[in-house]
């Protein structure tokens, strides 16, 4: 057990998911720009990510072009992780780096979904998307971000690194 922990608004829980294993739902209405949660782990370069993806599975929030979080076993996945699943139409994004915020009115008993385009700009590829979105792309790639149509449909909440390389945000 780590005592490294995730942060989710109480207005939030962790349940089975019809779309995926495990999700992340409201539980109570979430209006747009309400903080949602805050992503912990450990700092990870590409290559323990790469590692440590086969082992604990696919739980890395890539911040940085070759930097991510994630939990480097199984028994920190619990505390770590957001469960929060794919759709190619996304109630929350990103506030920063690590910040979850929800980018739409979110009602009672809705999962809350990323698009895993907004924080993916490496060699990722999510096969086989059943978000069942007019969006939906067939699957979410570390290119995904570069579309027009997801940098009109999610504006500024995108991960910082995106936003750098959009040339929406100035940074080193």
């Amino acid at each position: 057990m780590t005592n490294i922990h995730t942060i989710r608004s109480p207005k939030v829980e962790v349940r089975d998911s019809p779309t995926e294993g495990r999700g992340c739902f409201a539980t109570a209405d979430i209006e747009k720009g309400e903080f949602i949660g805050i992503k912990a782990g450990h700092f990870v370069g590409l290559e323990e990510v790469q590692r440590l993806e086969r082992d604990v599975g696919d739980f890395a929030l890539q911040i940085a072009d070759e930097w991510y979080v994630m939990p480097r076993n199984c028994e920190e996945v619990e505390e770590t992780v957001m469960f929060m699943n794919h759709s190619c139409d996304a109630n929350v994004g990103f506030q920063g780096d690590v910040v979850y915020i929800a980018m739409k009115d979110i009602r009672a008993g809705d999962e809350l979904f990323n698009d895993y385009g907004t924080f993916r700009g490496d060699y990722y590829v999510l096969e086989g998307c059943r978000c069942g979105s007019p969006h939906c792309r067939g699957r979410a790639t570390g290119e995904d971000w570069k579309l027009p149509e997801v940098q009109e449909r999610y504006g500024m909440g995108f991960q910082t690194y995106l936003l750098r390389r959009m040339g929406k945000v100035e940074g080193y």
